[in-house]
């Protein structure tokens, strides 16, 4: 049975990155699409885990038959069933995007409805967690007390006002302005000066910074990733595989940096090719241990029904549990107290209601498709920021609820701060040039008339 169940889930696998690369190469625009990204997502973070870690599988659960439909079966029905609706807004937007290239004067005005406020909340965390108790700052000088640092200067905050803050911050504002800021380095030579490269240049590293400020890796990978992925999509999303695998490395650098930091007591090549592998293990396989945890505590005890999800427990008067602590606390050794084991959103609706949970969770993935058909309503110098910080709820889903990727994860508030930027006022930006630009003084609010020039190309 083992070597049976071995080999149905690597099966399974090169299905789905047949599936993958196949839809891709065929059509681009697919990397646009919410449920194709997050399918994707899934089977990278959760899928390929899975099947590497199949003899734990076989050994810890009555029927890995059952893991089995729950990862690899959905997966393939995922991928396929995203193939099907809003394909032709998809490529409108892709078209849209695709060797796009945005003026300076349309972006300048608006990164700063998306700066500031991030600076501010920034400067808020700071006046309530000093520099030096930081995780970031502690991992570099005393890296033993790395873990305790972050969950003192963030996990335990006791302000929950500031905490969601701080996260709008770090998978909102950080990864959008980051864009813009990648769509004015990027911009032709004849459109942009050096200083203004350099100014962009060094913002998106300030951004790298603040969003890691509380010793987390993930948050730096993922503004990472928001950038590389608008990068991509401008570019028309060329097929080139050593550039993929430069991308992914540069993705994981950052971690990998912050991890060598924490567990490393000489800074020398080998620790951080150490750092990276353990950054690589941490992406693509732990991913799928929570999965299982949690499908073995259903076979043993049964499912959670509604006493899962805090809002229809109180709706029903059903007892509320805490499944992510429970399920962490009784698999997990080095879990805290409060510690989480957040397992993929397929996973947990399955928990909670069986066949019925992965329905709904695969018609909720599908229902994402229609934001799409929100992107013709956004100038391009916002479409780009807003398709590109998405990707980081879209990767979410894998550890995450739907409702809590659209809440609390950022999804809804990232499309919000779209649509309110590009419908106020254009921030006067007036530079005195004889010090960074030249001899003349510039005068940086984009027209109605630039902005139609935009829109149609």
């Amino acid at each position: 049975m083992e070597i049976d169940f071995f080999a149905a889930s690597w099966l399974a696998v090169s299905i789905c990155a047949m599936i993958i690369i196949v839809s891709v190469m065929h059509d681009r625009s697919l990397l646009l699409k919410p449920s194709f990204l997050v399918a994707m997502f899934f089977f990278l973070q959760v899928q390929v885990g899975s099947a590497i870690l199949s003899d734990k599988v076989v050994n810890m659960l009555a029927d890995p038959w059952e893991f089995y439909f729950v990862i690899h079966g959905y997966s393939v029905i995922a991928l396929m069933s995203s193939l099907v609706l809003y394909r032709r807004a998809c490529r409108t937007s892709f078209s849209r995007m695709a060797g796009q290239v945005i003026a300076k004067r349309d972006l300048i005005p608006h990164v700063f409805y998306i700066i500031l406020p991030a600076l501010l909340i920034v400067l808020w965390y700071l006046s309530v967690v000093p520099i030096s108790s930081t995780g970031l700052y502690v991992s570099i000088v005393e890296p033993e007390l790395a873990d305790y640092a972050r969950e003192e200067s963030f996990t335990t905050l006791d302000a929950p006002v500031l905490k969601y803050g701080y996260y709008v911050m770090s998978v909102v504002l950080a990864p959008m302005s980051a864009i813009m800021m990648y769509l004015l380095i990027s911009a032709p030579l004849n459109e942009v000066r050096l200083a203004w490269r350099i100014f962009g240049v060094f913002t998106v590293l300030f951004l790298i910074i603040l969003v890691s400020l509380y010793g987390a890796r993930g948050p730096s990978a993922m503004l990472v990733v928001s950038v590389i992925y608008a990068a991509y999509l401008q570019r028309g999303a060329p097929f080139r595989p050593v550039r993929i695998v430069l991308m992914f490395c540069l993705v994981l650098a950052g971690p990998s940096i912050i991890s060598m930091f924490k567990n490393a007591d000489h800074l020398l090549w080998s620790e951080y090719g150490r750092a990276f592998l353990n950054i690589v293990d941490r992406v693509f396989i732990r991913g799928a241990i929570p999965n299982i945890w949690y499908i073995d505590y259903i076979q043993t005890n049964g499912f959670w029904g509604v006493s899962g999800i805090s809002k229809l427990a109180r709706l029903f008067g059903a007892d509320l549990v805490n499944v992510a602590n429970l399920i962490s606390l009784e698999y997990d050794k080095y879990s805290l107290p409060y510690g989480t084991a957040n397992a993929a959103y397929i996973t947990q609706y399955y928990s909670f209601f069986g066949i019925f949970g992965a329905v709904l969770s695969l018609l909720g993935v599908l229902a994402l498709d229609s934001i799409v058909h929100l992107y013709r309503f956004l100038r391009p110098a916002l479409l780009f920021p807003v398709v590109g910080a998405l990707i980081i709820p879209f990767a979410n889903m894998s550890f995450s609820q739907i409702s809590t990727v659209l809440l609390s994860k950022g999804l809804i508030i990232i499309l919000l701060v779209g649509f309110v930027v590009s419908k106020l006022p254009a921030i006067r930006l007036v530079t005195t040039t004889e010090s960074m630009f030249g001899s003349r003084r510039n005068y940086l609010k984009p027209t109605e008339e630039t902005h139609a020039k935009n829109d149609m190309s």
